[in-house]
């Protein structure tokens, strides 16, 4: 079997790694890595075997277009498949480029995962002269978080410890329920996660995926069981984002997680007793996002916003808005100037920098989610002072419902950075911070009524009337 071999130039690192594994997984590639223009430029001169050309970079500056210059000096240009947004027409040496090679593509974003397969295997078609179809994967493995399996008592698949490079034991047999107790035992030991055959991983996330929407459907019995399937279900959905892009079962059960956020708000006297039920949770975004929809739906309530419709937007905004995120830590920061100097690479704050657009992006290029909820989280990080990111736009001009998102965010924010709970004095000196950085003028007026509606015991607003 004749395998491909692919120049992959993205400047991400946590995306390049993402897709580097699945196209060595998925199509048995060999990958030649570029994290630069420049870099990119410097294989191509030096390795002869390329076949396939795939670029990640946006095409806004000169260095970036050189890579398709480069690629049409040589003698024979390569297919090349561009992964951009842009208008290739109007793009400096990009004119003729569906004429310049057969095979090459435009792949927008969101990416299409069978669009993106059928530029792969037209590419190979083109470049062995024959219809080509990718190789099956081959038996290396995948690693798989050891959440995966401590939800579940039964697998389609077997799965096994790790041993050493060359050895792995299989703990699990594919059918045959299995307890908890060996696998917590491996938790306490450091291990983070069993290994399953890359050939059918895809088969686990789609088992995983369905037995997380049957939990739903079978309700949980208490809010504390909800909760924690909530969770779990982000978790989920932020592990095959990751992997495969928003697919529809990702999109499944980012619905079904959203809709039992708000019933769940709605049918709760208390805000605070709800929040107070989510224990620590490993996984910050996760934690993060639930509790920024449970708040920001808590203050719909109490505004002028408390339609069911406006409400889904709002969660469905919480539960997507640091999906473009790997890292926790960096979920963590609230601002660019918090940042430590030399903590994380250039491709991470790029990743950053950008999460809230790439979120907004891949929430509107899918039908099956509540429109109009993109401007939400690409304004998720502006503040009324202008000095947010990534436009610096002030509370006169961020969009009201966009407003009421950012108090949720900054509020949830605030308090677990204190002790981490929603008491009504924590609350209050929150409240009080918040208004005195302006949280509540302009387009956040209202907003910031709300929160105060939802958040100041109602003893305190009979002793602020009189």
């Amino acid at each position: 079997m004749e395998l491909l071999n692919i120049l992959y130039i993205n400047d991400i690192e946590a995306v390049r790694d993402i897709y580097v594994m699945r196209l060595e997984a998925n199509y048995g590639a060999f990958i030649i890595e570029a994290a630069s223009a420049s870099e990119a430029v410097e294989k191509l001169k030096e390795e002869d075997d390329i076949s396939l050309i795939i670029s990640a970079l946006d095409l806004d500056c000169e260095e970036n277009l050189e890579i398709y210059h480069q690629n049409l000096l040589k003698s024979e240009a390569l297919p090349f498949i561009q992964m951009s947004n842009d208008d290739l027409k109007n793009t400096k040496y990009y004119s003729n480029f569906k004429d310049d090679h057969p095979a090459n593509t435009q792949i927008t974003s969101p990416v299409d995962p069978k669009l993106f397969k059928k530029a792969l295997v037209f590419a190979g078609s083109c470049i062995f002269d024959r219809p080509w179809t990718p190789p099956q994967a081959s038996d290396h493995y995948t690693h798989v978080k050891m959440s995966n399996f401590l939800r579940l008592n039964k697998i389609p698949i077997d799965a096994s410890i790790k041993l050493s490079d060359t050895k792995y034991v299989k703990v699990i047999e594919r059918e045959q329920i299995y307890g908890h107790e060996q696998l917590e035992r491996y938790v306490e030991k450091g291990v983070e996660g069993l290994y399953v055959f890359a050939k059918e991983y895809k088969i686990l996330a789609d088992y995983t995926s369905k037995a997380l929407l049957g939990l739903y459907a079978r309700k949980p019995k208490n809010k504390k069981d909800a909760i924690k399937l909530q969770l779990a279900s982000l978790e989920d959905v932020h592990t095959r984002m990751n992997d495969e892009g928003l697919t529809k079962e990702a999109v499944a059960l980012t619905k079904k997680t959203m809709e039992a956020s708000v019933a769940q708000v709605k049918s709760t006297p208390g805000i605070w007793q709800l929040i107070n039920k989510m224990e620590a949770n490993k996984g910050y975004i996760y934690d993060h996002s639930l509790k920024v929809s449970f708040v920001s739906i808590a203050i719909a309530k109490k505004s002028e916003w408390n339609s069911d419709g406006t409400c889904y937007k709002l969660s469905l905004a919480a539960l997507m808005h640091d999906m473009c995120l790997t890292d926790h830590e960096l979920a963590k920061i609230q601002r660019l100037e918090e940042i430590e100097e030399g903590r994380w690479s250039e491709d991470d704050l790029e990743v950053y920098r950008n999460h809230g657009l790439e979120a907004g992006k891949l929430i509107k290029g899918n039908k099956q989610l509540p429109a109009d909820v993109d401007f939400i989280v690409e304004q998720h990080h502006e503040r009324p002072d202008s000095n947010g990111f990534p436009r610096g736009i002030s509370k006169n001009f961020i969009a009201p419902l966009a407003c009421l998102f950012i108090l949720a965010h900054e509020f949830v924010h605030r308090v677990s950075d204190m002790d981490g709970e929603f008491s009504p004095e924590n609350c209050q000196v929150v409240i009080d911070q918040l208004a005195n950085e302006d949280y509540n003028k302009g387009n956040f007026k209202k907003p910031f009524q709300g929160l105060i509606n939802a958040f100041t015991p109602k003893e305190d607003h009979i002793k602020k009337r009189r």
